[in-house]
């Protein structure tokens, strides 16, 4: 205050000097008349005089604060020079524009000491160098500045930045302080309040080093920068300072505020605009509407800022709005953020649209997000950790909400843990865009969620990606903890986890890590190609309940896959960094699911895969124990079981006599059916015998209460994969796998696993039912069993008699064929064998056949167990002398794979030469050199009475569906690289089994040769391709049930020779499923119509044939088509005409020895035979199923004429010679067939369809009435695969609809009423 006291003096003593004072020479002399003054441009000048100027260019004012005061509404100042300023210029209700004047740009320097100035609100107090205000209302005043630079020089008035209040006392209590508003520092540069003014800093404006709180305080009012405008602090300028330590005050609660201070209001940055270089904040948005569309770059943190560090590019607060447009940069320069670029606090929301650009971080969070961010620019470039967006809201009452929109593209940044990390108490983000090439060097390379929190919630949907990113610890993409991710869509792939020197717990996930009660539920999507330096290529969970909060259950860790595709995944990569720091996995093994070692599975807390979701490989690796589920049954849940039921099994059988103390492995599942599982890579000693206890458990995955742990034997097969059948309940079991410590007591005996197909014959005639009763008849469909038999590695199995001494039965061991580990019991006491049972889960059965789509697949298991009652009692024991071993017995699988066909159809014994199979079947020859045939792929060689033999079989369908057919079609077509509407299929499925052994599956040790028959109408010069789907074989995953399954395989091309007796190939050992041939058939032109084709009672065919009742002759198939391009069978034809014979009475004299009496065709077959109608094909045979040539059938027809005519041949491939000749020239006479627009007749074409109802109408007359057929084209019958623009469309329609009728004229037909 006395500051401006003494100014005044001062300047009142210079005005009394001056006046005393002679006149100066060359002033103006009262008699000059005084220079005109423009009232719209006024003058400012370090030269002038505000005492006695005019504001006019020859006489300009000093000061701007005169300039503003006398200056009209809509003026423009003019700056001629660089000015000090040392005093406010503050104007009200005016609308005026500041700019340099000639000689410029200019620069208004605050001077070292600025005056101070009062008003109402605050009373005396630090003003800003410019402040537009009005008493008239909202938008009534603005300031224009172009072409100029206001520069604070980094001085300020006052010690305190805080905010002085507005309730006119001057002072303000903050803390525990009382404040005069005199010692408070200036606001801003340029200042404007309660939403009165308008600031536009135009082209060429420069504000620059403000010192005290601002460059442009807004309050409620708008800040406008054009192209060319910018803010920014010189680079010699010093860090801004916190002022005066506040005695009680938070010191984040004061500080300068940022370049630009809104509290309310709205700022518009246009393109080209720049807020560059800021030591601090460019933008502190207190309810204020920003929008950005030019560049923010190199804004340095400063910890003395206004709440810190947080929100350096922009901190928004009360319910703040931010909006980057299409051509906003924000550049930080390799700025390292201490706390974050862009805050976001709750209520408020920031807008990315797409184009909008956020880059060159070094360190730091770009975006802190409390509020709610809707992101479609780019954000990229982070170098240093830290994320590219925090969020973070501890409100439960709160939600901080991001959508990453579909343009969102987040890339390229090095972040700490997360290039996106989500915590808090109630937050979402949906992800729509794209998250790729990012680095994490701790966890989730694309996004975490955070256990640093109660819950939050992501969201992935279609067209979403999270690829390409590294973690160096787990979640190559994902890290879930404490919320739950849910894919709804999107692609996750070819990221990698591990990448970091840490161990190899810490290295699991390639794709996504699940933990710490974090949820992953997976209703869409892809997840493929992932790699984890550790386990879970793809996907691993550890199934964790998170309480590091005492009293607080974060909750449940679980997986869930419902739907979407996993594939590709690899576990244990080698992954390396090249130069360009750039990362690679290389090796490993293939695996897409895994569960962690670390905590134990249960009610709450598991893995499952749904049937709705595709696994390219569905085995679960199971970390603790090192060994893998192989593809558990769908909606089974699975994890770790708890170190409590480990201890339940070893304290139950840990002791004498058994001693089972050792734990091998274990998990823990639920189902609520019964299912199988298996599993492979369990590491145990094979000199001992391996048993597994299975303990119930209660919801928590600890054991229940009295249950008692079940004991049973368990043996691997030769792939070492060992077979469970298990029960289910609705708490599910630990499944725990023990040895003896010091193997000495126990001999294991299990049924071994055996795979059959169903139908056969000749199999285990010792089925027990449910009543304990061997079936005597009915039941030889299931093959004989064989056992899998342990004990200590010094004991030898054949000197072992077993022996149950309640009923008095006994057995010995043998080998099930010379040299074989697996056994066989023969009895050698008392009158009973050592039986098996077979169980489907409902009860024992006795035979092998099931619908498949009953099952939902194409094939069946049966748990097969030793029965004990009134066999061999529950006691056995087994000995060699003196020592005595207790026996401890298992539970084997049988596999049944359905059959299409009847067994004498599919099933053909294999030859030793070879033989020419018929049409649509095949034969197997043994190889050169011949064979050695084997159980299943054991080392079980088949007995003498073993009836090796070919499964040549269709594909199985659904009733009335082609869709696995036309799914093998597709893969075909894929694979051979083109499409033809010509080309034909004929595809079987092909394997070996012992037809004297209920069909069990066999291998042969060197292949076998195949020599499948040509089909119908082709020949040794037809061109063919033979393709393999290998891996379908009926069971397991890959069934072929599946669409899916089909689509899954890449089908091999097999080299084939076209013999005398068929298309031969060799099959290796163990290498059989489906397999398509395909072939082109020669394109069908369609034949030219002739124009009048004789009346029938010209030819004679209404002698024989109904022509005049036109009734329907043909029909459709069951779907809903007619096939017009199909073939016809011989029979068919037949048939046909037999239905339209007059006279069906005929004394049968003829017969074929191919045509059983039985059969649907005979009776026609036979009829027309007798009439002459038709003759066989030699040897008294007929071929009734192969499909007719157009040869054939014209001769047919022309049996039901009067004979042949003489005629011209008109045919270039009909020749005198032809037993087909006269038909043809026949035919042609009468007007039925003209050939081929190419001259042909094509006489070994097979006929289709369409061409057979075209010949038929013409023979009996029958013409459809177009014009009625169009009106009535509703009510008649219509198939799916004939339009009105096929060339035979109405051919079939006369063929297909009964009708009555009136004939006007010859070859004209008149439809009166459908029939």
């Amino acid at each position: 205050m006395m500051k401006a006291y003494k100014r005044l003096s001062i300047l009142c003593i210079a005005v009394l000097l001056c006046a005393l004072l002679p006149v100066l020479a060359g002033a103006t002399s009262p008699e000059d008349p005084p220079e005109a003054v423009d009232p719209n441009a006024v003058y400012v000048s370090v030269g002038g005089n505000d005492a006695t100027g005019a504001g006019s260019q020859g006489a300009p004012y000093a000061t701007l604060a005169k300039a503003v005061e006398v200056a009209d509404d809509g003026a423009t100042i003019y700056v001629m020079s660089n000015l000090e300023m040392t005093e406010c210029a503050r104007y009200y209700g005016k609308d005026l524009t500041i700019t340099s004047g000639e000689g410029g740009p200019y620069t208004v320097t605050r001077s070292d000491e600025f005056d101070i100035l009062p008003d109402t609100a605050r009373s005396w107090y630090n003003p800003a160098m410019i402040e537009v205000g009005s008493t008239e209302g909202r938008g009534t005043a603005s300031l224009t500045l172009t072409n100029i630079t206001f520069d604070d020089d980094g001085k300020k008035e006052g010690e305190y930045f805080i905010q002085a209040d507005s309730e006119g006392d001057g002072e303000t209590v903050f803390g525990k302080e009382t404040i005069g508003h005199g010692k408070i520092v200036q606001d801003a540069i340029i200042a404007t309040y309660n939403g009165t003014g308008t600031i536009t800093l135009g082209e060429g404006t420069v504000l620059k080093n403000y010192g005290g709180m601002s460059a442009v305080r807004l309050s409620d009012g708008e800040l406008v920068m054009k192209s060319g405008s910018v803010i920014m602090d010189d680079e010699d300028l010093p860090a801004r300072t916190k002022g005066t330590a506040i005695q009680g005050a938070e010191t984040g609660l004061y500080g300068p505020a940022g370049a630009v201070w809104m509290q309310g209001g709205t700022i518009i940055m246009e393109e080209g605009s720049e807020i560059t270089d800021i030591d601090g904040r460019a933008i502190y948005n207190e309810a204020g509407n920003a929008t950005i569309n030019g560049t923010i770059a190199g804004i340095k943190p400063n910890s003395a800022m206004w709440q810190g560090t947080g929100g350096v590019v922009m901190h928004m607060r009360v319910n703040a709005i931010a909006t980057f447009s299409p051509t906003a940069v924000i550049d930080g320069k390799g700025v390292t953020l201490k706390g974050s670029g862009i805050g976001v606090l709750g209520g408020c929301k920031l807008t990315m649209e797409e184009g909008s650009l956020i880059k060159n971080y070094n360190a730091g969070n770009v975006l802190d997000i409390g509020g709610e961010a809707y992101l479609n620019g780019e954000i990229t470039g982070l170098t240093g950790g830290g994320h590219a967006i925090v969020c973070q809201n501890w409100d439960t009452d709160g939600t901080h909400y991001i959508r990453i929109g579909k343009s969102g593209y987040i890339h390229d940044n090095v972040c700490a843990y997360g290039v996106i990390y989500l915590q808090g108490a109630s937050g979402v983000i949906d992800i729509y865009g794209k998250i790729n090439d990012n680095i994490s060097t701790d966890r989730g390379g694309a996004l975490v969620l955070a256990n640093n929190g109660t819950h939050v919630d992501a969201y992935m949907y279609d067209g979403a990606e999270m690829c390409r990113n590294v973690s160096y610890q787990t979640g190559g993409a994902v890290m879930v903890s404490c919320g739950t991710f849910t894919m709804k869509g999107g692609t996750i792939s070819d990221n990698i986890s591990g990448a970091g020197n840490v161990g190899e717990e810490d290295k699991v996930g390639g794709g996504v890590y699940v933990r710490r009660g974090g949820q992953f539920i997976m209703n869409g999507g892809t997840i493929a190609d992932n790699f984890a330096a550790g386990a879970g290529g793809n996907l691993s969970v550890s199934t964790e309940t998170y309480n590091s909060v005492p009293d607080t259950t974060y909750g449940p860790a679980y997986v869930q896959l419902n739907g979407g595709t996993i594939s590709g995944g690899t576990m244990n990569a080698e992954v390396t960094q090249a130069e360009d720091g750039s990362y690679t996995a290389t090796g490993g093994q293939t695996n897409d699911l895994s569960v962690t070692s670390d905590v134990y599975g249960k009610i709450t807390n598991y893995l499952t895969v749904s049937e709705n979701a595709t696994i390219g490989n569905s085995d679960v690796y199971m970390q603790k124990y090192d060994f893998t589920l192989l593809d558990p049954q769908r909606g089974t849940k699975l994890g770790n079981a708890a170190t409590a039921c480990e201890t339940a099994v070893t304290s139950e059988y840990g002791s004498q006599p058994l001693y089972l103390s050792v734990v091998k492995g274990s998990f823990w599942y639920q189902s609520e059916e019964d299912l199988v599982l298996r599993l492979s890579g369990l590491q145990y000693d094979t000199a001992k015998p391996l048993l597994v206890s299975i303990v119930e458990t209660k919801a928590d995955g600890t054991p229940a209460e009295e249950a008692e742990p079940t004991l049973q034997a368990v043996s691997s097969d030769e792939d070492g994969v060992i077979s469970l059948p298990l029960s289910g309940n609705e708490n599910g079991y630990a499944v725990v796998f023990v040895q003896e410590q010091d193997a000495s007591g126990i001999i294991t005996v299990v049924p071994a696993n055996l795979t059959a197909y169903m139908g056969g014959n000749g199999g285990y005639e010792s089925v027990v039912d449910e009543n304990g009763n061997v079936v005597e008849e009915g039941s030889s469909s299931l093959p004989r069993p064989i056992f899998k038999v342990a004990g200590p590695e010094n004991v030898a199995l054949g000197s072992l008699t077993f022996k149950n001494e309640e009923s008095g039965n006994a057995w010995k061991l043998v080998p099930a064929s010379e040299g074989s580990s697996y056994y066989r019991f023969e009895k050698v006491q008392g009158d009973k064998e050592v039986r098996v049972q077979y169980d489907d889960g409902d009860g024992p059965v006795t035979e092998d056949h099931f619908t498949p789509a009953s099952e939902c697949d194409v094939f069946k298991e049966y748990t097969v167990t030793i029965y004990s009652g009134n066999t061999s009692g529950d006691n056995v024991e087994a000995g060699n002398g003196g020592k005595h071993y207790t026996v401890i017995t298992g539970a084997g699988i049988l596999t049944v794979r359905a059959v299409n066909n009847e067994q004498d159809e599919a099933v053909t014994k294999i030859q030793e030469s070879v033989t020419t199979p018929t049409s649509g079947s095949a034969v197997a020859v043994e190889p050169e050199g011949g064979t050695t045939y084997t159980l299943n792929n054991t080392d079980v060689q088949l007995p003498a009475d073993a009836v090796p033999s070919l499964l040549f079989d269709d594909i199985i369908e659904n009733e009335g569906s082609t869709d696995r057919t036309d799914a093998l079609k597709a893969k075909a077509d894929k694979k051979i690289g083109s499409e033809s509407e010509n080309r034909q299929y004929e595809i079987k499925y092909l394997d070996l089994v012992d037809a004297n052994n209920g069909n069990a599956w066999i291998t042969s040790r060197n292949g076998i040769d195949i020599y499948w028959a040509y089909p119908a109408g082709t020949s040794s010069s037809t061109e063919f391709t033979l393709l393999h789907f290998k891996g379908l074989h009926r069971d397991g995953a890959n069934s072929g049930y599946n669409v899916s399954d089909i689509n899954s395989v890449d089908p091999e091309e097999v080299t084939i020779e076209k013999t005398a007796n068929g298309i031969k190939f060799h099959v290796k050992s163990g290498s059989f499923s489906p397999f398509a041939l395909v072939w082109e058939e020669a394109a069908v032109t369609p034949p030219v119509t002739p124009s009048e084709p004789a009346d029938p009672d010209d030819t004679g065919v209404s002698d024989l044939l109904d022509t005049e009742n036109h009734n329907q002759y043909l029909f459709g198939y069951p779907e809903g088509t007619f096939g017009p391009d199909q073939n016809m069978t011989r029979a068919e034809v037949a048939q046909m005409f037999y239905n339209l014979l007059v006279d069906k009475n005929v004394a049968i004299t003829a017969s074929f020895e191919d045509v059983p009496a039985d059969a649907w065709y005979a009776k026609s077959v036979n009829t027309l035979a007798s009439m002459g109608i038709i003759s066989g094909v030699g040897e008294n045979r007929f071929e009734p199923e192969r499909s007719i040539t157009r040869a054939e059938f014209t001769s047919m027809a022309m049996k039901f004429t009067k004979g042949a005519l003489d005629g011209t041949n008109v045919f270039s491939d009909v020749h005198s010679g032809d037993w087909f000749y006269e038909a043809v020239v026949g035919s042609i006479q009468y007007g039925w067939i003209e050939g081929y627009e190419d001259g042909t007749f094509r006489p070994e074409n097979r006929i289709t369809r369409v061409e057979v109802t075209s010949i038929v109408n013409k023979m009996l007359g029958r013409f459809a009435d177009r014009e009625f057929v169009a009106g009535h084209a509703d009510e008649l019958n219509a198939f799916s695969d004939v339009t009105s623009t096929h060339w035979g469309y109405y051919h079939i329609v006369e063929a297909t609809n009964s009708h009555t009728y009136t004939k006007p004229s010859t070859n004209v037909e008149t439809w009166t009423e459908l029939k």
